[in-house]
């Protein structure tokens, strides 16, 4: 049954030895908690968590998320990888994946009472800015025109904002934007000069959403405008969508065509995005009396994946999932009321002690001071000094401003606050510490002036160090963290070959970049030819090392960083760390030009900053920056080089099997992680039935091209990878266990699939309907799926106790 194996099956089940000491010393590592596995970086945290704690937090795009939310975001949710989409994902072993995914689905739509024949969502978008540049590339061409509110007058940089001939964000060089502004008289927007400005530039989309607007947006008068230039009206709410859920402020569905958000501002879930998009019926053909449908739903879907993104953040899915059960609640209702509540007795308070807000007012959770023209002091000191008596806020251009470092204003936000528990009386006191920490600064720049210190940096450097200044900073201080600590934290408790066809074909194409980086390849890659090649043709050589970067790492693997430019690589595969990314780049030197002599210098790091933040992403996701951190000093360490070492081994040992049992192999071997065989020359069988009958036996797989292939779909191999067992502790004696299983699963997919089409199911789907209603079928997967279930059980879990686990059969 299981082959020509040394030992019978039963007898190696019941009698295996232990794992070996490396493989217990890796897996005993894997399963230590933070604090004892890296305690530099568990310090930080604690750390963090005591700023937390004793700050007034007042960043309107902040807020405190759910010890639930906290709990799926660290779950083994992050585990596993699943391009795609429900029901149509290019990896196996996605069932409860797609379980999750669609519970949130019908959460996000449930949670803004949304009917599903109207309205659907995509909620694998990373966060609001790549949301927003989503929707633009999939439903406008290069150079089309945007129109959206200018960031100094409340809008965000994601919606196209260029200084001057600067074009700032990504949206800005890949599209036409114009501003529309506010009526400085009044604060509001001008809706009227919206109207002329886009009968003039003509817009193929508007944008209606802000980042520092503290009143309605008039979604009916926009609507108007969109139709008469026959443009999209985009409705980004990423900093209201808690206050639409709970219908304390305008929604934009009425009349928007699509909506995004983020999600951990005023909607308290994690740091994510959702893009909803309309269904059904768009209008009625007045000649043809036809009904018109949205044809939003997959062009939207195709520029997230795979337009621009790969697999889906799903433990931030998870996370979001149980946001939203959240934002149904009375409760939440009932917080975002408060939210409202709070934001104008806050403003009320300000505004009679002579600060002048703009639009004289709010509407919703926050507001925007105008700190220079009511106390003569620019929002950048004002920030500082509060920061240092622990009132965190952010400075912030007002209309007239020129500076978006130095401006006007600060803007201030009741979301955090609320959450802890604070009231209207307790935002009159936060505005009395505000109005002492403006006056406090603007004395102390009088100081700094008087000395000589003009510039901000100076003015900082004398509040550091000047005796008493810093007297009158602490006094400030004490008072504000013994009031904020009256208030509970939130989320947490306080704790003290084709090389020479690619040279060819460089030399006709010319390329100014050239990747070195693979998905699946299993021998190393010629970075050094690479490099002649990139010189060749003065192009940058880019080494993505996504799947060998824990390989590259532990130095078992030739590394891109003698030849490369730059490299990126993702985080979670090779490297066990979490879903997320890293960019290097070269500093330093690049060449001594011929002609001058004089030193050439890399000029990356601003480039690629700039482009990550503001250019493609909003804030970052610290909590993933933090687990990353103690990954990488995990890969520091001798059991992560003896890991490494055998993923190879086992890569290799399984090769061996396969190909000894007569399955074609891609360049017959492996040098890294992973090995990609193809099925169809070797058993007559495609790639995706395959995956099906191995995962309905408990293996997991991909199905996945191979030269010659003209379906992603139904391709012809299968492509196998060795990190994640290694990891349980798994040896080559075990991977040759695992090369019979495979062999055992593939020759019953293509004895079921001779029967199947012996009865004229000849398609995937009526093959899976076969085997999952033959009971002969059943049987034999059954069978097998014990032996495997029972084989892998012998090795422990990583990241989560069995002892922990609500199913364990």
């Amino acid at each position: 049954m299981f082959g020509p194996l040394r030992v019978p099956v039963r007898r190696v089940l019941l009698s295996r030895r232990n794992a070996s000491t490396e493989s217990l010393k890796w897996s005993t590592t894997m399963n230590k908690s933070l604090s004892l596995s890296d305690p530099a970086l568990f310090d930080i945290i604690e750390r963090e968590k005591q700023r937390q704690r004793n700050c007034i937090s007042l960043i309107a795009s902040e807020n405190f998320t759910s010890v639930s939310v906290l709990d799926a975001l660290g779950s083994i949710m992050s585990n596993k990888y699943s391009e795609g989409y429900p029901g149509q994902r290019y990896y196996g072993g996605n069932q409860f994946i797609d379980q999750a995914e669609e519970l949130c689905r019908a959460r996000a739509l449930e949670a803004f009472n949304l009917d599903p024949e109207e309205w659907g969502v995509n909620v694998q978008s990373l966060s609001g800015s790549p949301a927003n540049f989503q929707v633009y590339t999939a439903l406008l061409e290069p150079h089309d025109r945007i129109m959206a509110l200018d960031l100094p007058h409340g809008g965000h940089l994601s919606h196209g904002y260029q200084l001057g001939r600067k074009k700032i964000s990504a949206t800005s060089i890949f599209f036409e934007s114009m501003p529309y502004r506010l009526d400085e008289s009044t604060g509001l927007i001008d809706y009227d000069g919206l109207e002329k400005t886009a009968a003039l530039f003509r817009p193929k989309l508007i944008v209606a959403g802000t980042s520092a607007y503290s009143r309605h947006i008039d979604y009916a008068r926009m609507r108007e405008i969109c139709d008469q230039q026959d443009a999209v009206l985009l409705g980004d709410m990423a900093h209201i969508s808690g206050l639409v859920a709970a219908g304390v402020v305008p929604s934009p569905f009425k009349y928007a065509d699509v909506v995004t958000t983020t999600t951990h501002k005023s909607l308290r879930g994690p740091r994510g995005a959702m893009i909803f998009y309309r269904k059904g019926v768009r209008h009625t053909d007045k000649k043809s009396g036809k009904e018109v449908m949205y044809d939003l739903q997959q062009k939207i879907d195709f520029a997230v994946f795979p337009g621009l993104q790969g697999g889906p953040h799903n433990h931030t899915i998870a996370a979001l999932s149980t946001a939203l059960l959240q934002a149904q609640s009375s409760e939440f209702k009932s917080y975002q009321s408060q939210v409202i509540a709070n934001a104008r007795a806050m403003v009320a308070e300000l505004m009679k002690r002579g600060y002048e807000v703009i639009s004289n007012g709010t509407d919703n959770h926050l507001a925007l001071v105008d700190v220079k023209k009511s106390r003569g002091i620019d929002g950048a000191r004002v920030e500082f000094v509060l920061e240092s008596a622990n009132m965190v806020v952010n400075k912030n251009t007002v209309p007239g401003d020129k500076s978006a470092f130095v401006p006007g204003g600060i803007r201030l936000g009741a979301p955090a606050l609320t959450t802890r528990g604070c009231t209207e009386e307790d935002f009159q006191q936060v505005a009395a510490f505000l109005d002492e920490g403006v006056m406090l600064t603007a004395e102390l720049n009088e100081r700094a002036r008087a000395q000589g210190m003009k510039k901000v940096k100076d003015f900082k450097e004398f509040v550091a160090k000047d005796a008493e200044a810093k007297e009158k900073v602490e006094a400030l201080k004490r008072n504000v963290t013994a009031f904020v600590r009256q208030f509970p934290t939130i989320g947490f408790k306080t704790a003290n070959d084709t090389i020479d066809g690619l040279e060819k074909t460089a030399a006709l194409f010319r390329p100014k970049l050239i990747v070195a980086g693979t998905s699946a390849y299993s021998r190393h890659i010629d970075y050094a030819r690479m490099r002649e090649i990139c010189d060749q043709q003065d192009a940058v050589l880019l080494g993505d090392m996504a799947h060998i970067s824990g390989l590259v790492a532990a130095g078992v693997v030739p590394s891109p960083f003698k030849y490369a430019d730059v490299v990126t690589t993702t985080t979670h595969k090779s490297l066990r760390g979490p879903r997320g990314a890293m960019i290097f780049y070269r500093k330093g030197v690049r060449h001594t030009d011929k002609k001058s002599g004089k030193e050439v210098m890399y000029d990356l790091q601003q480039k690629i900053d700039f482009a990550v933040f503001p250019g493609l992403q909003g804030g970052p996701h610290n909590h993933t920056i933090a687990a990353l951190s103690t990954a990488l000093l995990q890969a520091q360490s001798s059991e992560f080089k003896s890991y490494q070492s055998q993923v190879i081994a086992n890569a290799r040992a399984m090769v061996a099997e396969l190909m000894k049992r007569g399955y074609e192999v891609i360049s017959n071997g492996t040098d890294n992680h992973l090995a990609l065989v193809d099925v169809k020359k070797s058993r007559g069988i495609d790639g995706a039935r395959v995956e099906f009958v191995l995962e309905s036996a408990n293996m997991v797989v991909n199905k996945n091209t191979v030269p010659g292939d003209k379906s992603a779909f139904v391709p012809g191999g299968i492509r196998l990878g060795a990190p994640a067992l290694t990891t349980r502790g798994c040896t080559e004696e075990d991977f040759q266990q695992v090369a019979a299983f495979l062999d055992e699963g593939v020759k019953l997919t293509a004895e079921l699939n001779e029967r199947a089409r012996a009865q004229g199911m000849k398609k995937v789907k009526d093959f899976k309907e076969f085997v999952a209603k033959d009971a002969e079928a059943m049987e034999k997967v059954e069978a097998l799926k014990r032996n495997v279930t029972a084989f892998v059980r012998q090795f422990p879990t990583i990241g989560f106790s069995e002892e922990d686990m609500k199913y364990k059969d």
